[in-house]
Parts: C-alpha cells; structure tokens; sequence
C-alpha cells in the first residue's frame, strides 16, 4: 500500500494536520497527540502524521515522570491487538497506537507494529517502530539485524549497510553482519550499473577505496589493524557530513579503540549533541567514559604522589648536616670531665650548723640546688 504524504489529505485531514503541528509547537502535546491520531485512524498510510505523533509521545515521556506506583496494562492491550493481527492488521495498527500513547519505547508494542505494518503492506510503518526502540538502545543487535532485514525487502541497500555497520561497531565478532553488509554494499552498486562484469563482490562496488576500507573495518574491529586509517578516512566523510551521527560515533569508538579517551569523549559528546540528547546510548556512553578519564587521572595521581614524597624527603635528608656513628663518638667523647649524667659522681657538701648534713647528689657545684644560700657551711665535704 502507497505511503500518503501531506498534499494527499483530503482539506477536512489537513485542517487537523495544521491544528496538530500548531498544537506541537506550543507544546500542548495531549491535544497533539489526538488530533494526530484522529487523522491516522481515517489515513493510516500518511507516514509524516505518525512520526510526528511518536515524537510527539517521545518527547512527552521524557517530560513526564513516572508515579511509583504505576502499574502498567501494556500487556493486556498488547495481547488483545495480536488477536486482531491475521484478521485485520490496520485495526492491529489502531490498537497498538494506545499503548504506544502512553509508552512509546514498549518493545513488544513496537515489535507487534512491526508486524502489523508489514502484514498490512506498509513497511515504512514497519521502520519507524524498529526506529523509536534503537532511539532507547541503539546499540540492540536483534533489532539492527531487524531493521537491516527491513531495509533490504524495501531495497535500500545504502540504510541496510548503515545497520549492518553498527551491528559490527556493537558487536565485532559477529561475522553474520560482515557478510549481509558486504552483500548489501554490492546490492547498491548493482543499481547504479557495471554488475554484468563483476567478478567479485569488491568489483560491483563503485568506489573500489570503499570496498578495501570496509575490508579494513571489518579486521580492525577484531585485530585493531589501521586503526590510524580508518580514523582519517571517517574525519574525512565527518568534513563532509558535519550533521551526521554515524560518522561522529564511528571517530568516537574508534578513539575508544585507540584508549585516547579524550578524544572518544569529545566525539561522543558531538554525536549526543547532535540528537539534543534524544539518544540514549551516546548520553551513557558519555557518562561511562567520563567516569573512565577520573579513575585514570586518579591512578595518575595516585603514582605520582609517592614518588613526589620521595623526592621531598630526599631534599630534606639533602640539607641536614651528616651525622655520623664516628662523629657522635666524637661529640661524646669530646664533652669535658664533670658535665652530663657520667659526671655525678659527688653529693651535696653543706652542712648546717647543728650540724645535719645533705647528700644529694651534684655535678660540678659544691651545693645542691636547695642548700644554696641557706647559710655558712661548717664543713666543706666533697668527693662523698
């Protein structure tokens, strides 16, 4: 079934469609979203309605936060609307919308789209659904492989190479991927002509520096070979695609590759900029790494600082005057007869007048500390 675009409503369907983008831009995404789906239920083929209505759920799911409390039904309505699939897939469609209304990231909600949109010759319908759930994890391999499984029956060969590519980025031992991108890269340039005298599959593609590039990715991610290359051949397509996404978070696994977490950070931190942080993954992989740059500053530190205590201690030791065994033998020995502890050796010499007598000990004084001044000694007595 064709997909309608805004020129084939009818003027009662492109008046809502008017209400509904006013309704957006002033944010009143509730009024937004009915009208949006009041024009689906009438013209389920006009695609640019439904992406407008799930970005307009996205955004409003963001905005909004969950009640503790919450229980979620998704799952009956889920169930009821797969009945409906052999029967009437368009009604599937209808049902699946309100649940999506509420949780526009639910997986098998998306995934029952999928098939509906499919089963009911709307493909397109089919990919933005595969589209909202890598929005939430874009690096969910089953769902690349659907997606790229997708674009290969609608023929877009470039998008299923896309797919593939980031398959092999979130998972490099996945040889399945390598293949099915190889054949998709040679699908595309069957259409653009030379098919005939093709030999292999790096002969049907145009430009044969991609074909040894695309070679080259497909090791690198599992033997790290031309590394250095492939980061100057993507900042090369980046100059020339500034916007895109793939190529900033292709430079940042790249440097990641490489462990310069400076610049893997800086190109992440790009391509997350470039989804106004819609994009989950690239927002976590950010915060994954900063974490990474602190514990490696913190073992840098952590290294530097005892070497540093060192080196202060060692001046310190540096200032200090020597001192050695010999020369406190020498300062010991040195010190004259009758001073320090060696040299008590007599007791106090004073002797009062009724003739008592003191004996504490002294060093080189006659009197002790106390019997100094207390009066004539009658008797001077010394050497005790």
């Amino acid at each position: 079934m064709p997909i309608k675009s805004e020129n084939e409503l009818g003027e009662a369907q492109r008046i809502l469609w008017l209400k509904a983008v006013a309704a957006v831009e002033l944010r009143n995404y509730g009024y937004a979203i009915s009208l949006l789906q009041g024009i689906l239920k009438q013209e389920p083929e006009f695609l640019t309605g439904r992406q407008l209505l799930r970005r307009t759920e996205t955004t409003r799911a963001r905005a909004e936060k969950k009640g503790f409390f919450n229980v979620s039904t998704s799952s009956i309505a889920v169930m009821k609307a797969q009945r409906e699939l052999k029967k009437d897939p368009k009604r599937t469609i209808e049902l699946i919308e309100k649940v999506l209304e509420d949780e526009p990231y639910n997986r098998q909600a998306n995934l029952l789209l999928k098939e509906a949109a499919v089963a009911a010759g709307m493909p397109e319908i089919g990919v933005l659904a595969l589209q909202t759930l890598l929005e939430e994890k874009p690096r969910d391999t089953k769902i690349l492989h659907e997606l790229g499984r997708l674009y290969h029956d609608l023929g877009e060969n470039d998008k299923e190479v896309q797919m593939y590519t980031r398959i092999a980025e979130a998972d490099p031992t996945d040889s399945e991927a390598n293949r099915l991108a190889k054949n998709a890269s040679a699908h595309a340039s069957m259409k653009t002509g030379g098919w005939t005298q093709a030999g292999s599959y790096r002969d049907l593609i145009k430009d044969k520096d991609l074909a040894v590039s695309l070679e080259q990715q497909n090791r690198m991610a599992l033997t790290g070979e031309s590394l250095e290359q492939q980061i100057a051949e993507t900042y090369e397509r980046h100059q020339a695609e500034p916007e895109s996404i793939d190529h900033a978070r292709r430079l940042g696994l790249l440097h990641e590759q490489k462990e310069d977490f400076e610049s893997a950070l800086a190109w992440y931190q790009y391509a997350a900029d470039l989804t106004y942080g819609s994009d989950q993954g690239l927002v976590r992989k950010v915060s994954e790494l900063g974490m990474k740059r602190s514990e490696r500053e913190m073992a840098e530190n952590e290294r530097y600082l005892p070497s540093m205590a060192r080196r202060i201690r060692n001046m310190r030791n540096e200032e200090r005057p020597s001192r050695s065994p010999r020369g406190r033998e020498r300062s010991f020995s040195s010190r004259k007869p009758g001073s320090g502890w060696s040299a008590i050796r007599r007791t106090c010499s004073f002797v009062s007048s009724l003739g008592n007598i003191c004996l504490m000990p002294v060093n080189s004084a006659k009197l002790c500390r106390n019997c100094k001044g207390r009066g004539r000694t009658r008797t001077h007595v010394s050497g005790r």
